[in-house]
Order: structure tokens, then sequence, then C-alpha cells
């Protein structure tokens, strides 16, 4: 069974014994039609004329479809003759007997109910820092997964730290948020949350610290400030000493 990591760290390893597959990961195209075969919808058959113009836009016909047939060669000689299922000579997908996918499992976790399992696989965003140049119909698509994924991520910790919180455990719901914090930098909801907890544990100094860095980073990155609301958050009743400055 072969495991292709894509949340975070992308990776892609012989489940038997944990090595990895270094021959496929030195080959970023290669790499990304894997990617693209596993998790695009529909989760089936993809065309050989879809992908030819979304992984060799500037090539010919003739030299893109080279370009596929070997790229199945070599992922199939590197990773199991077993891996694609053919449909004719115009479909190819990926046979899911012999792959398991991260973006998988963490889908099928939270259709499941199971939310900290899913964060577990939520190691960071969807093919983070993997880029393919002249590929720009496969950069839209990453794109719009990355943001796909990530907003389910954010939605699983939200509603995991909040039944954490209400079971009488905030220490616990602030663990999930901290963790989220590594892959949502620019998020507001999960900062707000964590302001929140950190206020419910009696930590003000804590909170306006997180508050003071997270503005710091957007306005550096982005050119930004918090909204009014997050910023609002450590003056609420209840909270701990006087306004952020």
């Amino acid at each position: 069974m072969i495991g292709l990591a894509t949340l975070g760290t992308l990776d892609l390893l012989d489940r038997t014994d944990g090595h990895q597959l270094l021959s496929v990961l030195a080959q970023p195209k290669r790499l990304g039609v894997l990617a693209y075969l596993a998790i695009a919808s529909p989760r089936a058959a993809h065309q050989r004329d879809t992908l030819l113009g979304i992984f060799w836009p500037d090539s010919t016909e003739k030299k893109a479809r080279n370009a596929l047939n070997q790229t199945v060669f070599v992922l199939r000689r590197s990773l199991g003759q077993e891996l694609f299922l053919m449909n004719g000579d115009n479909g190819v997908r990926i046979n899911r007997d012999h792959l398991w996918c991260d973006v998988w499992a963490f889908e099928e976790a939270l259709a499941g109910g199971e939310k900290e399992e899913a964060l577990d696989l939520y190691r960071g965003n969807f093919l983070n820092g993997f880029f393919l140049p002249g590929c720009a119909e496969f950069e839209r698509w990453a794109e719009s997964e990355r943001g796909r994924l990530r907003e389910l991520a954010t939605g699983a910790v939200l509603s995991l730290s909040q039944e954490l919180h209400a079971a009488g455990n905030p220490v616990g719901a602030l663990g999930w948020i901290r963790r989220a914090r590594e892959w949502a930098v620019y998020d507001e909801q999960i900062l707000g949350r964590q302001l929140e907890l950190l206020l419910t544990l009696g930590d003000r100094s804590g909170a306006v610290r997180e508050l003071e860095s997270f503005a710091r980073r957007l306005s550096t990155d982005l050119g930004m400030e918090p909204a009014k609301e997050t910023r609002q958050i450590l003056d609420k009743p209840g909270s701990v000493g006087g306004r952020w400055p």
C-alpha cells in the first residue's frame, strides 16, 4: 500500500515499511499528476484530454500524450502496476485499494464525526509550498482545494473547541486552537476563539500578546489590521484588566 500525504508536508511512502519513495518525490510533475488523480473531483476516471490541458498546456498534442503516457508508466513502475485502473483508452483513475491518501482519511473522519482524528490528519494546508511552473490550471485547482480543506478544518476545530469548553475542558480546547493557529495564521475566527479561551483561563496578558503578535504579522504581510470585532474581544464584560492598547 502506498501512502500519499498532502496536508502540510508533501510525502509519499511505502506503508509496508515506511520508507520514502524518493524517486517520485523528486519529480514534481509526476507527483502533481498523482495528487490530482487522487483528489480532484470527480473521484473517478479522469479523461486524458483533460490531463493534457492541465499539465502540458503549451505542448503539442502528440508531445503531451507521450509525456502523460511516460508519467503513467513511471508511476506504475515506481509505485506498483496496480496503482491505476484504466477506463478504455481515454480514462485514468486511482486504484483506492493500492493507495492511502490523507485527504480521503480526513474527509471520511469528518463525515463520521471524528473531529479529533480528522484534525490529527490535518497537519497543514494542502500541497503547502508545492508549485508546478507553467501549469496555471493546476495551480488554480490546488488553491481552490487548499481553501476548501482549510475551511473544513477550521469548522472542525472551532466546533471541537466549543465541545471541549462546554465539557469543562478549556485547556484542551485551547490546545486544539493553538495547533490550528499554525496553519490558519491569518484567520481571525481562530484567533478570536484563542483570545476568548485565554481570558476564560485568566490569562489576559497572554491574550494581549497573541493579539499584538497577530496585528504585527497582519500589518507586515498583508498591510492590514485586525477587525474591530477581534480587538473588542479583550473589552468584553468579564475580561480581566483594561482595554487593549
